[in-house]
């Protein structure tokens, strides 16, 4: 969503299109000395919405980068299919790990499968890839959050030998269907760049590319209700399944 560049002492942020951010963030395989940091980081931020980005400029943040800028996501606007496509890895069998399968006629996957590291997550060098964290994440967003914006800037400093180093945080989606402070999130995001970015100008003299993006924003509905889509059908003689068997069944993940 975000691309941040630092070059010499002229900071510069500018946001545009996935493709167009990713290009420039391709990995390059040439030799890197085994002692050396990373010249690029690549932040990718589940869920992290242009409008809230805007009201953190607002606020005073970020204020070493370019003016943010939107992007087109998928459709469906959700991560298993944005970050797949963004990366260029295989994509998820449906249009989630969870999904109504018309060849199959019913629903595949399960539970798990929900919370379960998918290839994009495990192709980053710091993704907190478990079930556990993805649950987590839900549970007690904001701590998880946090946490995951402090562990990058500890990962980043220690890695090695790696010209770009690649993050993923689920952490900000998270926050926003739990209705947390995403401007809280979003200060603390950038004081901890911030700080990044200063060890790093220590250690090495020069400054570090970062590129933030993201995969869809939010609708920022904050007072929006869970429609009671089984109990709505189920007046209208529709029974909720996993699979399609007689004319009265409704299956959706």
């Amino acid at each position: 969503m975000i691309r941040a560049s630092c070059v010499g002492k002229r900071h510069w942020f500018t946001l545009s299109s996935l493709i167009w951010v990713l290009s420039g963030c391709t990995p390059l395989r040439r030799a890197v000395p085994p002692e050396a940091l990373p010249k690029r980081v690549v932040l990718a931020l589940d869920g992290l919405d242009y409008r809230d980005v805007l009201d953190a400029r607002q606020r005073g943040r970020f204020a070493a980068f370019h003016e943010p800028a939107r992007l087109i996501s998928t459709f469906p606007s959700i991560s298993d299919i944005a970050w797949h496509a963004i990366f260029g890895v295989n994509p998820p069998p449906g249009y989630q790990r969870v999904y109504y399968s018309t060849r199959h006629r019913r629903v595949l996957g399960d539970a798990l499968s929900a919370i379960r590291p998918i290839e994009y997550e495990e192709r980053m060098d710091q993704a907190f890839d478990t079930k556990f964290h993805h649950l987590g994440a839900y549970l007690i967003s904001w701590p998880v959050a946090r946490k995951e914006v402090d562990t990058d800037v500890a990962h980043v400093l220690r890695s090695r030998g790696r010209e770009t180093v690649y993050l993923y945080n689920v952490g900000p989606d998270a926050l926003q269907h739990t209705r947390g402070d995403i401007a809280r999130y979003l200060d603390h995001l950038s004081d901890r760049l911030d700080t990044l970015q200063q060890r790093y100008r220590q250690r090495t003299g020069r400054s570090l590319n970062i590129v933030v993006l993201s995969d869809h924003g939010h609708n920022r509905a904050r007072d929006a209700a869970f429609v009671p889509i089984a109990e709505a059908l189920a007046a209208h003689g529709f029974e909720t399944a996993s699979a399609l068997d007689t004319p009265n069944r409704v299956a959706f993940s």
